[in-house]
């Protein structure tokens, strides 16, 4: 992997004094000092990128700082509230099997803390492939390996919610190729399928950081999947709602860099045509 951004935030959460370091680190000093120095020339891929999402590339590194600094603080972090926006579109999924539609745009624990306000009464279960049931603090349920399909189909049998990323995928997994932000990515098949299922509710959700410092459920118009159709008939359905999520905070998407940037980890787009954006039923 070559020297990045991205490589040198993971080494610093995993080195101890340089996680410290992070951990008491002023998000904004070190995104000017960074913005200033250029390390890794990244800058002009990054400005084409935040051209492309509608994102100033200063406040993107800001927030992709304090999410960074937020993490390396851990059980430390000083806890934030959270405001739900559109709980009457939460309100329309009660008891149906729901799949929220969100970008990446917080650490993993202050995504679980917003998931928390949204469903204190009711299942919900958070994937992802580097995410075990000992890394975060809540009652969202996280599969063991080797069970994941089994569990996320139990809860959304209980009309529970499955919480996962669908804006990135890694490789080896089984994709479709959607188009998001005029840029061609994969899309995880299998996420795919499983917001595929007769009766399910697709619930956009912007997970982000408010004005005041605080943390946001911003909620859209959940979408009824009717019928039986195929991931590569839905995709591009959930493509659409994940780029009207991300539009809603371009500079707190993460993976805003990936518009231009290769993700070393990232699945690669097919070579297949992308499939038309289908209309929700009336």
């Amino acid at each position: 992997m070559r020297p990045s951004l991205e490589s040198w935030l993971a080494e610093a959460q995993r080195e101890p004094l340089a996680r410290i370091l992070l951990a008491t680190a002023d998000p904004m000093s070190l995104a000017a000092a960074l913005s200033a120095s250029d390390p890794w020339g990244e800058a002009r891929a990054l400005a084409r990128a935040s051209a492309i999402g509608g994102a100033d590339p200063l406040r993107w590194l800001q927030h992709r700082l304090w999410c960074a600094t937020r993490r390396a603080q851990g059980a430390d972090r000083s806890p934030l509230d959270v405001v739900v926006d559109g709980t009457a579109h939460l309100a329309e999924t009660a008891g149906r099997p729901t799949v929220l539609v969100a970008p990446l745009m917080l650490d993993t624990q202050d995504a679980v803390d917003v998931l928390q306000a949204m469903f204190p009464d009711r299942r919900h279960i958070l994937f992802g492939e580097d995410v075990s049931p000992g890394d975060v603090v809540g009652d969202v349920e996280v599969p063991e390996p080797g069970h994941e399909a089994r569990h996320v189909l139990e809860v959304l049998a209980d009309g529970g919610v499955y919480c996962t990323y669908g804006d990135f995928v890694y490789q080896g997994r089984s994709t479709v190729d959607v188009d998001l932000l005029g840029t061609r990515r994969a899309m995880s098949r299998g996420w795919a399928a499983v917001a595929a299922r007769d009766g399910t509710m697709l619930l956009p959700l912007a997970a982000r950081r408010g004005d005041d410092g605080g943390l946001v459920a911003d909620l859209a118009e959940p979408v009824e999947v009717r019928g039986r159709p195929r991931p590569e008939q839905v995709a591009p359905l959930l493509a659409a709602l994940l780029q009207e999520r991300v539009l809603r905070a371009p500079e707190q998407w993460l993976l805003l860099p990936t518009l231009t940037f290769e993700a070393s980890q990232a699945a690669p787009p097919n070579a297949g045509p992308t499939q038309p954006v289908p209309q929700p039923a009336a």
